[in-house]
C-alpha cells in the first residue's frame, strides 16, 4: 500500500508588533495573496520535509522551503508506523510562485 503525506508550510505573517504570538499575528498583504492558493500553518514543516524525503526535489526553492511550500511525499508502507527518514519519494514540491494568479 502507498501512503501520501501533504506538508504545508503557512502563508507570510505580519510580524508589525512582535509581542503577538504566531497564532496571534495576521497575515501580511503577500501572504494573503498566497493563502488561497496554499495555506496553512505548522512549524517544522520544513524540518520536516527534509527528514523524511529519500531525494530532495530538483526545485531550486526546497532547501529554503519559503513560506506556503507544499511537499507531496509517498511511503511504499501498510502502516503509519512504518514511516523511516529519508524514506519518502518526493512527488510533487510547489511555492506560490509557481502557481498562476488565481482569476
Amino acid at each position: 500500500m502507498t501512503r501520501t503525506l501533504i506538508l504545508i508550510r503557512h502563508a507570510k505573517s505580519d510580524w508589525d508588533d512582535p509581542r503577538l504570538t504566531d497564532h496571534q499575528r495576521a497575515l501580511n498583504p503577500r501572504g494573503r495573496r498566497a493563502a488561497p492558493r496554499i495555506g496553512a500553518h505548522n512549524p517544522g514543516t520544513a524540518a520536516l520535509a527534509r527528514m523524511l524525503a529519500k531525494t530532495p526535489p530538483a526545485h531550486p526553492d526546497f532547501g529554503r522551503y519559503p513560506t506556503a511550500a507544499t511537499t507531496v511525499l509517498g511511503f511504499d508502507a501498510e502502516d503509519w508506523r512504518d514511516i523511516a527518514p529519508g524514506t519518502g519519494q518526493v512527488r510533487a514540491f510547489v511555492t506560490p510562485r509557481d502557481l498562476p494568479d488565481p482569476a
